[in-house]
């Protein structure tokens, strides 16, 4: 007899009672499922549904973890969203972003300018070295106008602005 789980890729035995992920009691339930046997050639082409393959249905056993099927995310306590499980720890994709966001955001204030201009890429440090008034700025690579800049950028330029004030 075959063993479906759900979620797909909990590894569990059929004398498993227990999730191994969260601890939560398993439900078991006997069911069918299809499989084909003998495939008529033309669905991997395309038929549109008009095909001669010919399916069988098996016995089967679905093992189902409702806790890790529909985690519970662990900041918003939300269920049903993308999530991100890290040592069974579960957060959904909205949380995850807005953790590294406020990381981010903390570590932003204490970093210096020069790890500051490193974040950036190669068009802002452009726009910053139109600013700063840099001749020849359009042939210089990153590496080239972070060393530029850092004699003439302080913590003031930052965030870098697309649009040149007119002062």
């Amino acid at each position: 007899m075959k063993i479906i789980t759900t979620p797909y890729g909990i590894r569990v035995k059929d004398t498993d009672t227990n999730c191994p992920i969260c601890n939560t009691e398993l439900i078991k339930e006997l069911g069918t499922y299809s499989e084909v046997v003998s495939e008529c050639g033309s669905c991997r082409c395309g038929c549109g549904g008009h095909c001669y393959c010919e399916y069988a249905e098996f016995d089967c056993l679905y093992i189902i973890c409702n806790h890790c099927r529909f985690p519970e995310c662990n900041v918003c306590k939300v269920r049903g969203r993308r999530y991100g499980i890290s040592d069974k720890v579960y957060t959904c994709d909205i949380c995850t972003k807005s953790i590294k966001k406020r990381e981010f955001s903390d570590k932003w204030k204490t970093m210096s300018v020069v790890d500051k201009l490193n974040v950036h890429g190669i068009e802002k440090l452009r726009i910053l070295a139109r600013k700063k008034a840099i001749k020849g700025r359009s042939k210089l690579n990153k590496n080239d106008l972070i060393e530029a800049l850092i004699p003439i950028t302080t913590h003031s330029d930052f965030p870098i602005s697309r649009y040149i004030s007119t002062e």
